[in-house]
This record gives structure tokens, sequence and C-alpha cells, in this order.
């Protein structure tokens, strides 16, 4: 008798934890999706700091290029910074546009850096992105990396100091310096 009552409420509190394991289990995967949607997101909001807003000002740089009559065309964009913001910048812009990553070393670092470059004889819209202290003002008169000199030849690199811009985040910024180029020479390899 003692084996038959203890069962029968070992069933019972069973299937009681059966039931609360799988409410526990809807409601955590309801929630995850939910806190996306909702934009509770940390992560999110992390990865995201600042590059959207820097993406509509480049787009409105860019449209303003593209019909002022006295800028050259441009076949793309070359991004100089890290390859994390050339994405960011490419994930976020309107078009969607291709988009080039100078690489930084003289060597492969990244699958990025094994990618076609751009082609031989255009012009390009290159653009500095820089992540620094709120504090520094960027300088557009600064060294580019002696490859990419040699690949457009320096006196053929024009600033557009007037379209530059500032995003300022929580502890650093992250400025934009535009430069158009005369037609490239050859990509480095």
């Amino acid at each position: 008798k003692f084996w038959t009552e203890h069962r029968q409420s070992g069933h019972k509190w069973m299937r009681r934890a059966a039931i609360l394991a799988t409410l526990m289990s809807v409601l955590v995967m309801s929630y995850l999706p939910l806190r996306a949607q909702l934009g509770w997101s940390k992560s999110q909001r992390r990865l995201d700091m600042g590059f959207r807003q820097g993406a509509e000002q480049v787009d409105a740089v860019i449209d303003r290029l593209r019909t002022s009559p006295t800028e050259a065309e441009f076949e793309g964009i070359i991004v100089l910074g890290h390859r994390f913001e050339a994405s960011q910048l490419a994930f976020h812009l309107r078009e969607h546009p291709r988009l080039f990553h100078f690489p930084r070393g003289d060597y492969v670092r990244t699958q990025y850096d094994v990618w076609p470059g751009p082609k031989p004889g255009k012009s390009y819209l290159l653009i500095r992105i820089e992540s620094h202290a709120p504090e520094r003002v960027p300088d557009s008169k600064r060294p580019f990396p002696e490859r990419l000199e040699t690949a457009f030849e320096l006196a053929k690199i024009r600033p557009l100091a007037k379209n530059n811009f500032t995003i300022p985040l929580t502890k650093r910024s992250r400025s934009y310096e535009f430069f158009l180029t005369g037609p490239l020479q050859q990509w480095p390899q």
C-alpha cells in the first residue's frame, strides 16, 4: 500500500514539474524575440551606436556630390579605417553600394584583404573613419598610408573638408573625413 500511494503522488509532482518546465520554456522563447522587437537589446544598441546616424549623413554627402555639377564622378567608396566600421557603414547606407576597405598593414589580416579591390582607372570617394577622444579634432592634413598614396598618386587625392562631420558617442567620438581621388593606378596586393 505504501508504494502505491508514493508512486501516485510522485506522478502528480512529475506532471506538475513537466507543466511548469514547459510553461517556463514557452515564456523564455517568446521573451527573446519580443525583447529584440521592442528594442530592449543592449548588444544591438551597442553595435548600432552612431553607425546609423553616420550612414545617414554619408548618404546626404553622397547625394550632394552626385547632384553637384562641380564635383567629379566617382565609381565607388573606399573606407580607410577599421574593417568593422567599414562593414557597419556598408550595412547602413541607403543603397548598400559596393564598398572597399583599404587594408591597414602590409600583410593579410582578414578575408576583406583578400577580396578583389576596385577597378583601376576610376575615381573613388575615400572616407577616413576614426574613433577618438571627444576633445581631439581630426586633422585632414594627416598623411595617408604610403601604399594608398602610391595607389592614387598623392597629388590627386583632394580633400572635401566642407563635408566632414563627427558623431559624438558616450565615451568617444567617430569622425568621417571625405576625399575625392584621382584615377586608381593599382590596388595594393
